[in-house]
């Protein structure tokens, strides 16, 4: 009687003294001879399972041959994928992948996912042997390919690298790029070169990236090799690639990044202000030569003159800043104003060599800084992303005005250098967040009969495109919801919220002061409660920041009770209030122990509520 597949895998594992050896060689050809792959199937997976004698196995799965066996061949390296070892690993090193079938993705993908470091030669080799089948121009197969050569650092892949035409993709040249930040690394120089090869034309996608990748994670390495590839050709900048590459620009930042942005601004359009802006700020925070020169070189323009006054007379080409017919000197001013301190002097010696008396005169005016309003200021220090001068602002300002701080906060990576400031703006930044989604906090419980309109409103799911249309609807109920839903999925702009706020009808008043806390400042007494109880935040806004240790025990007391249904808005704008006062004036917060306190700022602890000090 023939022996089926089952009673094969049975006697596969026959140890018996007489007949054990011929039971197991018929089970071995009853499970070669299979036409379908479960036979070795099987076979493989008796190794793994302690076969007595895998030799006979191995030889047996050995004589496997393609075409006849291609598709055996297959499911041996689909096991293998899954369950690695290295002896079936030695066989399928010899087998190779049958020629003329195709290697499926998946199967291709859980194999050259597997080299590591640390993983057997046996098996690194079969990897290399199957990678050879795929084609050469698939650059997502040899994006893995390179993965798995650098992470096992294996000789075994190294032809598959220098193979003609076996090129990486747009992810696989980021890869590299990151060996570039690791020095010592053995395969930086290959590295290296492969990087140095990219057509700035044929593979324009690739430059593109590796740009990308030096904005994320700055190396001087990967920075050198840029500057000589530059942009590609041809190639438009997004607005977000450019502000993140000249941000890279900084006054610590390594001489070959420097050098690497000023090569990617000079490709830029030189009639556009918004790229003159950024590439104007870039060269005050890093004092780069070579944007510099750059700026002179291609006449750029910003949309700030006091930036160009600041370029001309630092670099001294007073008939520049002539041009500029800055009579009051006020251009100077807020030049002197943004420009760091080497900039400074440099500047003075500007003024010096001028004969002229005003310049000299708006010089000493820029020294007393007494004709700098601060939103000028603040709108300088923006331009040049001076975050500290920025923090160092805030305590001059009301909490309204530091609101549109934090927008910029929340919209840039840029932070203050000192821990401590640095950990305020994150904090605040974090509150400032939630203020765009105001949230109606559980209430006392509703009559019988009576719903919470809120509630109707989020259950009744209207779409877009209904809330879109209820945007310009006669009945202000239907207008009012269009707003309050409509803000939370970015469809209502601004200025449609500011007029919202003067509408004649009361419930599109009361949710403009719900939802834009801009809409509070300096709001007319209405004579609907409900809206007007939402004003109860108008004079927060107008707090200054910079106030007294009595105020922000208040502050901080008050956030510790607020409470009420629209209460998360208040706490929100209180705890941005009390971290940057916590900043300027916490610390003139004393501890008396004595009886009675002398210093007329003090502040009785009972009178402070419950204030938490740490």
């Amino acid at each position: 009687m023939k022996m089926t597949l089952d009673e094969a895998r049975k006697r596969l594992f026959d140890t018996g003294f007489l007949l054990g050896g011929r039971r197991r060689r018929a089970a071995l050809k009853v499970l070669l001879g299979s036409p379908g792959p479960e036979g070795v199937l099987a076979l493989a997976a008796a190794i793994g399972q302690g076969h007595p004698h895998p030799k006979e196995i191995l030889n047996g799965l050995g004589r496997l041959a393609a075409p006849a066996d291609a598709a055996k061949i297959e499911a041996l390296w689909d096991y293998f994928s899954r369950t690695p070892s290295p002896a079936l690993a030695g066989v399928l090193n010899r087998l190779g992948w049958p020629p003329g079938r195709a290697v499926p993705a998946k199967t291709a993908q859980d194999l050259l996912a597997l080299p590591e470091e640390k993983t057997p030669q046996e098996i690194l080799n079969a990897v290399a042997t199957l990678a050879r089948a795929l084609p050469v121009g698939d650059e997502a197969a040899n994006d893995a390919i390179y993965g798995a050569w650098l992470r096992s650092g294996s000789k075994a892949f190294d032809w598959l690298i220098a193979e003609p035409g076996r090129r990486p993709g747009a992810q696989g040249v980021v890869t590299l790029a990151g060996v570039l930040s690791k020095p010592g690394h053995p395969r930086a120089a290959a590295c290296t070169a492969i990087i140095q090869g990219l057509s700035p034309t044929a593979e324009a996608e690739k430059i593109a990236a590796l740009w990308g990748h030096l904005a994320r994670a700055p190396s001087p390495a990967l920075a050198g090799v840029l500057t000589k590839l530059g942009w590609p050709p041809g190639r438009a900048v997004e607005t977000k690639t450019r502000r993140e590459v000249l941000a890279l620009a900084v006054e610590d930042a390594a001489p070959e990044v420097l050098q690497a942005v000023a090569a990617f601004a000079h490709i830029l359009p030189v009639d556009d202000e918004a790229a003159n802006d950024d590439i104007y700020g870039a060269w005050v925070r890093s004092q780069s030569a070579a944007l510099e020169s750059l700026i002179a070189q291609q006449g750029r323009q910003s949309a700030s003159p006091a930036l160009e006054a600041l370029h001309a007379l630092v670099t001294g080409r007073l008939e520049r800043y002539a041009a500029l017919k800055d009579q009051d000197g006020a251009l100077l001013v807020q030049a002197f104003a943004m420009a760091p301190e080497p900039f400074r002097s440099r500047l003075a010696q500007g003024v010096a060599a001028s004969p002229d008396r005003g310049i000299k005169e708006a010089y000493r005016r820029a020294l007393s800084s007494g004709e700098i309003d601060k939103a000028q200021s603040v709108a300088n220090l923006k331009l040049v992303g001076d975050e500290d001068g920025l923090f160092e602002q805030t305590r001059h300002l009301r909490l309204l005005d530091v609101l549109g701080l934090c927008e910029r906060w929340a919209a840039v990576p840029g932070r203050p250098t000192h821990p401590d400031h640095r950990a305020a703006v994150d904090k605040a930044v974090t509150e400032y967040r939630g203020l765009g989604a105001f949230k109606v906090e559980p209430g006392p419980e509703l009559p019988d009969g009576m719903v919470d309109i809120f509630d109707v409103w989020r259950d009744e799911k209207p779409s877009d495109a209904d809330l879109r249309a209820d945007l310009t609807a006669e009945d202000p109920f239907r207008k009012a919801r269009a707003l309050y839903l409509g803000q939370e999925r970015n469809l209502v702009e601004a200025q449609r919220l500011a007029a919202a706020a003067k509408s004649e009808h009361w419930p599109e008043r009361l949710i403009a002061r719900l939802l834009d806390p801009a809409a509070l400042a300096g709001a007319p007494e209405d004579h609907v409660l409900w809206v007007n109880a939402c004003a109860g935040d108008a004079g927060l806004l107008a707090a200054p920041i910079g106030g007294t240790p009595e105020d922000y025990a208040r502050h901080s007391a008050r956030f510790q009770q607020a409470s009420g249904p629209a209460a998360a808005r208040t706490r929100a704008l209180l705890s941005i209030l009390c971290t940057f006062q916590g900043v300027f004036v916490a610390g003139g917060i004393t501890v008396d122990e004595t009886g009675e306190a002398t210093d007329r700022g003090a502040v009785e602890l009972e009178d402070a509520g419950e204030v938490e000090f740490e």
